[in-house]
């Protein structure tokens, strides 16, 4: 009997992944070309192309320096059905695949805390359509990243709940995974730290064994992976992205520390707000109501947390935004796997559901008055990208739309909200009325989501107008090896035709055209730039772009 409910709530699981994929997929279709220039999508693609074809990591011909190549890989197996019509809809639809398996082991992890197959269920069902789900139709590391971190959650809760102080399985695939995740995105380095800090928090006899056993387990396996990735790119160094942006850092000024600290304070005020906020601050604030093993459990979780935002803030944040007081962007890809565990622990205890008026209150009312001074500062200069974090692109967009003020007024309306909820949960039942609060509201999201992203790629990307001749662009070169350049004196929608194509391409001013070999070719936009007497038009019966070729 016990194998069969097994097999039925296994299968379950599958349809409940099955019915995700096809909705994603059905999705995806409607999209057509990438977002990005010169990052994310045009790297990661750039690198599984040369994986594919070179077996090494490359983009605009030069050898790359990155350690998170795993999704790239993953993607590489698109090009062996390689075809300019369907290649963006082949590797979306395995990114979607992929990131909707984190289903699996959301549904573990659920059932272990929860002890019930059915709730475990359910959040499965609301972990697959929560809104961030929808990055899995973009071309990014987070597609693999998140079904990597959540499995590594799980292996790191189930040794915990086995037994902390020797080594089991449990504890080495928590490694392992943690290994995989820094090997998928480096923001993710994290998870390795913090779960030797996690093991050594309260050290004894028994667990200094362990900690240097899988401390030594860890190192050894991202030591073989960097000399792995070295050997494939032929022990060639190539730039190093993450070396140029520390330096960024430096001078180390009293204005840095008080950025660091905004940074610090607007990140956790974000993804409290982001996460539902009940969750994580129920959660943290009950903690000593939780049986042991999820006491662990969330030192464990909140040693990520703390580790990632200072991660975030010191490399992203402080380099890439270096002079900035406040961040203008909130990246809640790279923290959304860790509000997954939050939310299953919040439905796990009973004791959320009891009412706690002042600290309630406070809150609600230190993230209203925070949303207010920062949008207040912000205006409309927010550069959080499409998939950074949904509710801050949508206020983000609301505030250009309507206004510079409308964040502020969206922080005032947040507070006015936050007075008639807390009202309602004086009654009780918080974790039912927050779960139908929260459905509702990730319902509305992703159906605008399945609406806002397609129209971003479609015609703020204009993949509408453009499509079809990079669909005959990539036909013309097919799957032989040259170099493309495009030619602007900057970057447009117009060279997002690296999507469609099986070759890597690199961008010039016109200045540089002499770097263009006879067996290169080289696209411009129509009309906007005058080639030199020595290349010669290639007719290809395209509208906006022009394909050059030397004499």
């Amino acid at each position: 009997m016990k194998i069969r409910n097994i097999n039925k709530t296994g299968f379950c699981v599958f349809i409940i992944y099955i019915i995700g994929c096809l909705v994603y997929v059905m999705c995806a279709s409607n999209m057509s070309v990438p977002v990005h220039l010169k990052v994310d999508e045009e790297l990661y693609l750039a690198m599984a192309k040369s994986f594919h074809y070179q077996h090494n990591f490359q983009k605009a011909f030069s050898y790359v320096n990155y350690n998170c190549v795993l999704y790239s890989i993953l993607i590489s197996f698109a090009y062996y059905f390689f075809k300019p019509e369907n290649i963006m809809f082949i590797v979306r639809t395995i990114g979607i695949i992929v990131m909707c398996s984190t289903v699996f082991p959301a549904y573990l992890l659920a059932e272990k805390i929860l002890k019930n197959k059915k709730y475990a269920l359910l959040l499965a069902i609301f972990v697959l359509f929560i809104p961030d789900m929808i990055d899995s139709m973009y071309i990014m590391q987070e597609v693999l990243c998140f079904p990597i971190t959540i499995w590594c959650f799980y292996f790191a809760y189930r040794d915990m709940d086995y037994n902390e102080e020797c080594i089991n399985i449990y504890s080495i695939l928590t490694i392992v995974f943690s290994v995989l995740a820094f090997f998928t995105k480096t923001n993710m380095i994290i998870l390795l730290p913090s779960y030797i800090i996690y093991l050594a928090w309260k050290i004894n006899k028994h667990k200094i064994k362990k900690i240097g056993i899988l401390s030594v387990l860890g190192f050894t396996l991202i030591v073989l992976g960097m000399m792995a990735i070295e050997l494939l790119n032929g022990m060639h160094s190539g730039s190093n992205h993450y070396a140029k942006q520390i330096m960024a850092l430096f001078p180390i000024t009293y204005k840095t520390f008080m950025a660091a600290i905004n940074g610090i304070i607007y990140y956790a005020v974000f993804f409290l707000l982001c996460t539902g906020i009940l969750p994580v601050f129920a959660v943290l604030k009950n903690t000593n109501k939780y049986r042991k093993t999820e006491q662990k459990f969330i030192l464990y979780l909140s040693l990520c947390l703390i580790l990632l935002i200072l991660e975030i803030v010191i490399t992203i944040f402080l380099t890439e935004e270096a002079g900035a007081l406040y961040p203008h962007k909130f990246l809640f890809r790279y923290l959304f796997a860790l509000g997954i565990p939050f939310i299953i622990l919040f439905f796990s205890n009973e004791e959320n559901d009891a009412f706690c008026k002042k600290s309630y209150i406070s809150v609600y009312l230190i993230i209203g008055v925070y949303m207010i001074i920062y949008y207040s500062l912000l205006k409309n200069s927010g550069t959080t990208a499409i998939m950074d974090s949904h509710i801050n692109v949508l206020i983000e967009n609301i505030i250009r739309i309507l206004g510079e003020y409308m964040g502020m007024i969206i922080g005032g309306l947040f507070l006015i909200f936050s007075l008639f909820w807390i009202v309602l949960l004086q009654k009780g039942k918080v974790r039912q009325k927050f779960c139908m609060i929260s459905s509702v509201s990730a319902l509305i999201l992703l159906l605008f989501n399945f609406w806002q992203h397609p129209y971003y790629s479609n015609v703020i990307g204009e993949g509408k107008i453009n499509k079809n001749d990079f669909i005959l662009f990539g036909n013309y070169l097919g799957e032989e090896e040259r170099k493309i350049y495009y030619l602007n004196d900057e970057l447009d929608n117009y060279a997002l035709f690296y999507g469609y194509i099986a070759q890597d391409y690199q961008w010039i001013k016109l200045d540089e055209i002499n770097l263009v070999e006879r067996e290169d070719v080289v696209v411009s936009r129509r009309g906007t730039i005058n080639i030199p007497d020595e290349f010669k038009k290639v007719e290809l019966n395209i509208s906006n772009i022009e394909v050059w070729e030397r004499k």
